[in-house]
């Protein structure tokens, strides 16, 4: 399984002319590790994946109760990182 990280519709254009399996697209919202980055924003995240042909996962500024917004705004899931290792709970 190969992906991507992207951060715009060009880099998502060019993910699915590579052949890849997934990517992730972000940041959605502000995070700690890159706070001058502009974010998405779940509005303009759903637009990018119109009919988009493979899965997408949401990144940036994610926590674990975002997975059902993410999947009403068209993720396939979520990617996280300071999330899980700070995560109480099992998921």
């Amino acid at each position: 399984m190969c992906g991507a990280a992207c951060h715009n519709n060009a880099e998502l254009e060019k993910a699915v002319a590579l052949g890849l399996d997934y990517v992730t697209l972000s940041p959605i919202s502000q995070t700690r590790s890159h706070p001058e980055a502009e974010t998405l924003g779940w509005v303009k995240f759903s637009e990018l994946l119109s009919d988009y042909p493979i899965p997408v996962y949401a990144l940036g500024g994610m926590q674990m109760d975002d997975l059902d917004t993410a999947r009403q705004h068209g993720a396939h899931g979520l990617a996280m990182q300071r999330a899980v290792w700070s995560a109480n709970q099992t998921l």
